[in-house]
């Protein structure tokens, strides 16, 4: 299984999709950054403030649509390339392929929640306040990442039962994220 991992994670670095993930979960922080700078986040400031920011509004908002992305990607990029047929000669079965697919989409969720806590920390310091609760935090980051990567795999079911575009994919991601983000 681990090779499997490995191997979908190559396809993917090959794609650069890896590096924007992490890019877009250290970028996001910095407007938060200039609200708590700004003091207009109630009674929180720096890194309180930055993480609980990140925590209610980034990761909601930026982790459904980068894994439906990913899920998207990783499951059409052996239809696009024409490389579905070579899978179906080698001796793994199909469900150890999929299964790998989706803990691709755990390691990479958790890889944002720790960029994301990594760059809230920068936002804590830049604001000017003590790191406290570092390993509580983590703990919230790690599970936030495990649920809302959770919660996007009836979509990425409906993208492989479905069996459209890119698009299509990624217009399904972003409605069902903003239908996830509303009933919460």
């Amino acid at each position: 299984m681990l090779k499997l991992i490995r191997c979908e994670m190559r396809k993917l670095k090959r794609k650069h999709f890896v590096s924007f993930v992490i890019f877009a979960a250290l970028l996001f922080p910095i407007p938060f950054t200039a609200l708590v700078l700004a003091g207009s986040v109630a009674n929180f400031t720096g890194f309180e403030a930055v993480f609980g920011l990140l925590v209610t509004l980034g990761i909601p908002i930026m982790l459904p649509a980068i894994t439906g992305i990913v899920a998207a990607m990783l499951f059409f990029m052996e239809r696009d390339n024409d490389t579905l047929k070579n899978l179906r000669v080698i001796p793994v079965s199909p469900v150890k392929i999929v299964t790998a697919k989706i803990l691709v989409l755990y390691i990479l969720g958790l890889i944002f929640a720790l960029a994301t806590l990594a760059s809230s920390m920068v936002g804590g310091i830049i604001a000017g306040s003590e790191l406290t609760n570092i390993g509580e935090k983590l703990w919230v980051a790690i599970v936030t990442a495990l649920l809302y990567t959770t919660s996007i795999l009836p979509v990425v079911i409906a993208i492989v039962g479905f069996n459209r575009s890119y698009i299509f994919s990624i217009i399904l991601t972003f409605y069902s994220g903003s239908v996830v983000k509303t009933k919460i």
